[in-house]
């Protein structure tokens, strides 16, 4: 897992930056393009689920100075880092994910790495509650009622 690049997007009122998030497992591979926000909303809800979570480095909102390059190559960096601590963590708890690992699987677990998350937010506010726990054993939920994601636009 690597989050290859960042660019700005959106319209005259509503310009932000997604990342590219590039995922691999075994011979399936795949991107995803998430706002700094969906991180966000993913890391409160991973750290309601498991407390170990929270001493994952997280990078910090910010709002002043958060478009100059410098700053969000660090937050990508620290964003990337975030994710394969997740990834790490996942993997050691679920036997699952280690003996057929495969992408269905892991958006099963974690819905925020399929290609249209289902967990997305709106200006820090959850669109719908989840309740299942990733770091638990497997569960096989077939909750597939995506939300709206930010699109690719090109560079």
């Amino acid at each position: 897992i690597g989050i290859i690049s960042a660019f700005l997007t959106g319209g005259a009122t509503d310009v932000h930056h997604v990342y590219q998030v590039y995922i691999r497992i075994r011979d399936d591979e795949w991107n995803i393009y998430r706002r700094y926000a969906q991180f966000y909303s993913l890391h409160k809800e991973l750290k309601k689920q498991d407390t170990l979570i929270s001493t994952f480095d997280f990078p910090p909102k910010k709002t002043i100075g958060n478009k100059d390059s410098r700053f969000v190559e660090e937050r990508r960096r620290r964003l990337q880092h975030y994710l394969r601590c997740v990834m790490n963590h996942l993997v050691q708890t679920n036997l699952n994910l280690v003996s057929a690992p495969d992408k269905e699987l892991l958006i099963s677990l974690i819905p925020f790495f399929g290609e249209v998350c289902s967990a997305t937010e709106d200006r820090g506010r959850r669109k719908r509650p989840t309740s299942r726990n990733p770091f638990s054993r497997l569960s096989h939920s077939t909750d597939n009622n995506p939300g709206s994601s930010p699109q690719y636009t090109g560079l």
